[in-house]
């Protein structure tokens, strides 16, 4: 793994990761990402940038990947995050899942 493979996150100073694509002439790259919410593209930056949950229900990640608003990973991260904001319970998760259907 060479250096341009790796990067220490400016906010948290934990590895960072990327995704990849090798189109068979060269390799796109997508934007260094890190679990504590930092990326190098402002449009997916959950901490200063506009990355996070979106105005119509999708959630970008950090890396740039854009899930849908009636994704099951959407609304697992969704009833997830009712869980530990709102201290509901595991039924209360099934049931906010549930009530979306």
């Amino acid at each position: 793994m060479s250096n341009e493979d790796q990067k220490a996150c400016p906010n948290c100073n934990d590895a960072c990761y990327r995704d990849a694509v090798d189109v068979g002439v060269g390799t796109i790259y997508g934007p260094w990402g890190c679990t504590c919410g930092w990326s190098e593209d402002a449009r997916c930056d959950q901490i200063t940038g506009s990355g996070g949950w979106q105005e119509n229900g999708s959630y970008v990640d950090t890396a740039g990947n854009l899930y849908p608003k009636d994704n099951v990973v959407t609304q697992m991260m969704r009833a997830a995050e009712a869980h530990e904001t709102q201290g509901a319970s595991e039924l209360d998760a099934v049931a906010i899942l549930a009530k979306e259907d």
